[in-house]
């Protein structure tokens, strides 16, 4: 019997890093300059996670990254984006995902959930907020598995581009 071609990987490893190589850096650049409009690009990621951040990664079974999910301290949120979203909350218990992406040809394969599973548990039950894009139906996919809609920003950082600020509590399947 032939094998399609087409069947859905099986995800190799979902885990946090405290650090990238390289070639890890490379292909979540890549991932960037794919999913996101110049603007909403962000290349300040470090080789090394800063204490506090938190970093989980999704490879697929060839090794090359899937996904990733980046958070840092609320606080550290607010204060970098207060000026954009003069309603986000200042002093709360929780991480902020500063990014999370799912490379374009994996998506819809299950890469999401195993991805927010352990990040929910490398954050110890805290809160979860973030600002999520409404184009590409990051905020919508966000509600559908528990985040709560609590304001939405019109022009994201000039971008054109509106935003809603969630708070994840529990992440349903």
């Amino acid at each position: 019997m032939e094998q399609n071609s087409s069947k859905q990987p099986n995800i190799d490893t979902v885990r946090a890093v405290n650090s990238f190589t390289d070639e890890e850096l490379h292909q979540i650049i890549e991932m960037e300059h794919e999913l996101f409009p110049v603007g909403l690009q962000d290349f300040s990621y470090e080789k090394e996670i800063p204490k506090g951040n938190v970093a989980v990664v999704a490879y697929c079974p060839e090794g090359k990254v899937a996904g990733y999910v980046f958070a840092v301290p609320h606080h550290e949120a607010h204060a970098q984006f207060r000026s954009v979203d003069p309603l986000m909350p200042e002093a709360m218990d929780a991480h902020y995902i500063q990014s999370i992406a799912i490379r374009r040809d994996l998506q819809g394969r299950g890469y999401f959930g195993k991805l927010m599973k352990k990040f929910l548990e490398e954050t110890n039950g805290r809160a979860i907020t973030m600002h999520a894009r409404v184009s590409n139906n990051c905020s919508v996919g966000m509600q559908k598995h528990g985040a709560t809609h609590v304001h939405s920003v019109e022009n994201w950082f000039d971008s054109g581009e509106k935003f809603d600020y969630l708070i994840i509590e529990k992440l349903s399947e």
